[in-house]
C-alpha cells in the first residue's frame, strides 16, 4: 500500500503520508450480518470532521442486505449525513487539513485562500483561536446562520449568535477568506 489505513479510529495529523479512516455505518461490520442500529450521527460526523481536519480521507462502509437493498436505518443515517454535506461540502471536498490543529473545539480544513472551521456544538457560542499569519478578509457560516467575528494580531474571536443553541448542527461550518493562499502558512495549535 502507498497509504496508511486506520479502522474505526481517526489517525494523526499527517500531510506527508496519505491516510484514511475506515469504519462501517453500524456495529455489524463490513457486511450486513443482522439488523443493528447505525452509529449515532454525532459520532459519524465527528470522525468525518476530525479525519479531514488531520488531512486524511474518510471511508464509510454500508453493507447491503441480502436482497441488495440498504437497511432502512442505515439509509436514513446516510440521508442525515447527506443533508449536512449539502451545506458543508465545500469545506470537506478537495481540501487539506489545517491550518489549525483540531481540538475539542472542532477542526479546520483549507484550500486556496479559504480556511474552513468546523465548530463542535459543545464549544457553546464563543470561540477564540490564535491569529493566523494572514489577514482575514471575511468570515461567514456555510449554513447562512448568524456569526460575529473579530480578528487582530493575536486572536480570532467567533460568536455564533443563534437564538437556540439546541437548533444548531452538531458541527457548524465557517468559511474564512484570507488575503493569501493558506498552505504556505504555518500550522497553528487550535487549543
Amino acid at each position: 500500500e502507498d497509504f496508511l489505513s486506520f479502522e474505526t479510529m481517526v489517525g494523526p495529523f499527517d500531510r506527508h503520508q496519505p491516510w484514511e479512516m475506515c469504519e462501517a455505518i453500524n456495529p455489524s461490520g463490513w457486511v450486513f450480518n443482522k439488523p443493528m442500529p447505525p452509529f449515532p450521527l454525532r459520532d459519524l460526523l465527528r470522525n468525518l470532521v476530525y479525519t479531514v481536519a488531520r488531512d486524511g480521507n474518510y471511508l464509510l462502509d454500508v453493507g447491503p442486505m441480502p436482497d441488495g437493498q440498504l437497511y432502512p436505518p442505515d439509509a436514513e443515517r446516510l440521508g442525515e449525513i447527506a443533508a449536512w454535506m449539502k451545506i458543508n461540502a465545500e469545506g470537506i471536498h478537495g481540501t487539506r487539513g489545517g491550518p489549525y490543529r483540531d481540538g475539542e473545539w472542532g477542526g479546520s480544513t483549507c484550500k486556496g485562500n479559504a480556511v474552513y472551521l468546523f465548530l463542535a456544538d459543545r464549544v457553546g457560542t464563543n470561540l477564540t483561536l490564535p491569529a493566523l499569519a494572514a489577514e482575514i478578509r471575511s468570515a461567514r457560516r456555510l449554513d447562512g446562520g448568524p456569526l460575529e467575528w473579530k480578528a487582530d494580531q493575536s486572536s480570532l474571536k467567533l460568536r455564533l449568535t443563534d437564538r437556540a443553541q439546541a437548533q444548531r448542527p452538531i458541527f457548524v461550518g465557517v468559511k474564512l477568506e484570507l488575503d493569501r493562499r493558506v498552505l504556505p502558512l504555518p500550522l497553528v495549535d487550535g487549543q
